[in-house]
């Protein structure tokens, strides 16, 4: 039992470090863009001053001295109002046109897109990210229109329609992503508990197979209808219930030592619940 308790303190010690070095789920947005076949730049134009590790910036300093910084230069410079460019560049080459900011994505945002070759500047209309993970589609072939000439640029200036990508099918793979990385790490823990006979992991396998798609499938329902605060809100009391019935089910099933399994579906319940959360970042 002393073995045990080790165990599960040196576990625990180790997910506060996890969690104090900021490797928390962090919202993200991702673009699919599609019409353009050659190098291209993009970002996104974010509303205020910043956070996290991007900071506003309003001035580029001196002449570029190539492509890259040309672009930047012009997206310092086609900030308006309240959006402005956070140093966040992308570089695509045609064939992978997807834009991933996966750390501290802006909340409220525009987004713009150089192409060097016929110097043109798009960009859209603001935009709003809702949903922790927000997803969207920008066909640039479909339906530009210029509309005007950007007075800090001899560059054409078009704008872009941005779509949001409803995809229920990654909706779903990220639920089986979650549930089976869930069940993995559980039965893992579970061999440093001593459960290790057929019966055992069939019990870990088919308790959480239950419990973790009703919390998968109430978080993302919830994050897409609700908002990502209203999921967030929700989630962890939905944990401690699964903790509950997983510890009851556990209670005199996995071992005589009742007080031990107790503990295993705290610890358990404790780590997967935070990896849950990491599960949809990790995958895309």
């Amino acid at each position: 039992m002393k073995k045990l308790l080790l165990t599960v303190v040196i576990v625990f010690s180790f997910f506060i470090n996890v969690v104090n070095a900021d490797m928390g789920p962090k919202p993200t947005v991702d673009i699919e863009i599609k019409g353009i076949n050659e190098v291209f730049y993009a970002t996104l134009l974010g509303k205020g001053e910043g956070y996290g590790p991007w900071t506003q910036v309003t001035e580029y300093p001196g002449e570029p001295a190539d492509e890259a910084q040309r672009a930047e230069k012009i997206f310092v410079e086609c900030g308006e109002g309240e959006y402005h460019y956070w140093g966040n560049l992308y570089t695509l080459d045609g064939s992978d046109n997807h834009l991933h900011w996966g750390y501290y994505a802006p909340e409220e945002f525009i987004l713009v897109i150089y192409i060097p070759s016929s110097d043109t500047l798009i960009k859209s209309d603001p935009m709003k990210r809702e949903k922790f993970e927000q997803y969207y589609i920008c066909d640039v072939s479909n339906g530009t229109t210029v509309i005007n000439e950007n007075g800090s640029g001899n560059y054409s200036y078009e704008h872009i329609e941005v779509k949001e990508d409803n995809n229920v099918l990654r909706s779903v793979l990220m639920i089986g992503v979650r549930l089976i990385i869930t069940i993995v790490v559980e039965l893992l823990i579970g061999l440093l508990f001593g459960y290790r006979n057929k019966k055992q992991i069939g019990l870990i396998v088919k308790t959480n197979i239950f419990t973790q798609l009703i919390v998968n499938i109430f978080f993302t329902v919830v994050e897409t209808y609700g908002g990502l605060l209203t999921a967030i809100i929700l989630y962890v009391p939905l944990e401690i219930v699964v903790f509950v019935i997983e510890g009851l089910i556990y209670h005199g099933k996995l071992s005589d030592k009742k007080l031990k399994n107790w503990i295993y579906a705290l610890l358990a319940n404790g780590v997967t619940m935070y990896i849950g959360l990491f599960a949809g970042a990790m995958f895309k």
